[in-house]
């Protein structure tokens, strides 16, 4: 069982402590999370994930209906406080898969391409021409992965 503090921890960690405000642990969440954002709820899924220390985390879609700012406050989360778990995912956005170490293109339930994300782009394939397509030029910086070892897949 985890204690206040660390349940305190990991809300800071996903930048969930602020959007508590003065009640803080002691706040109240309606019935299916109401009175936060889809964002919030997500980050607060990862919050759980932190104090359970998840070894595997599956993400269908999880920045699927929220705005830029709240996707990429997710996307630091995973990348800061999930680096000794492996993450699959599942996603449309580019800027979700594009600095995973292994990326699976899939078409029709078939692998169509297979590889890290940057090699798959320079190869001109089908990744290439979704990164094209998206207006997308740049990967990102290679601190975060591109073709060095991580623990992110993407499906």
């Amino acid at each position: 069982m985890s204690s206040a503090a660390e349940h305190q921890q990991a809300l800071v960690q996903t930048g969930l402590w602020k959007a508590l405000g003065e009640d803080g642990l002691d706040s109240t969440v309606q019935g299916r999370g109401a009175n936060f954002s889809v964002g919030q709820r997500q980050l607060l899924c990862f919050a759980r994930s932190l104090l359970r220390q998840a070894r595997v985390m599956l993400l269908d879609e999880a920045s699927a209906n929220i705005d830029a700012l709240t996707d990429a406050t997710l996307q630091k989360t995973l990348r800061t406080c999930f680096t000794g778990s492996t993450l699959l995912i599942i996603a449309h956005r580019l800027s979700t898969i594009a600095d995973a170490d292994l990326l699976v293109c899939m078409d029709k339930g078939k692998v169509v391409e297979a590889g890290p994300p940057a090699t798959l782009r320079r190869n001109g394939g089908v990744v290439a021409k979704m990164f094209a397509n998206a207006g997308e030029p740049e990967l990102p910086p290679a601190s975060f992965g591109g073709d060095l070892p991580s623990t992110k897949h993407s499906l």
